[in-house]
């Protein structure tokens, strides 16, 4: 952004046009206002301008990104979870074999 000051109470900020190089005043809440929405503007000379991604566009994409990859490490998490308790349950299953009779003996000597 450009150069911030203030004319009869209100803050304005210098942007360039991208086109023609011409500096103008906008606003200060309004070019807040634009770039968080992504809206359209004009320089003095008739050009376009607008910002190429909102505020709010890029933001709802890193939330959607960081969203994402929680799911993912969730869904690894569980994975891992669900292989730990098989192996438990396989080596449970191997130790707990039925008693025979000798066993019965070597627990009374």
């Amino acid at each position: 952004m450009g150069t911030t000051f203030k004319i009869e109470g209100v803050v304005l900020e210098s942007v360039t046009c991208c086109t023609c190089g011409t500096v103008f005043a906008v606003a200060q809440p309004m070019l807040v206002k634009l770039h968080q929405s992504g809206g359209d503007f004009y320089c003095p000379s008739g050009h376009i301008l607008a910002f190429a991604e909102s505020e709010n566009d890029r933001l709802r994409k890193l939330a959607e990104q960081a969203t994402e990859r929680t799911r993912e490490a969730v869904a690894e998490l569980a994975k891992v979870h669900r292989q730990r308790n098989k192996r438990r349950r396989a080596k449970t299953k191997k130790s707990s074999k039925p008693l025979t009779d000798k066993d019965l003996r070597k627990s009374k000597k």
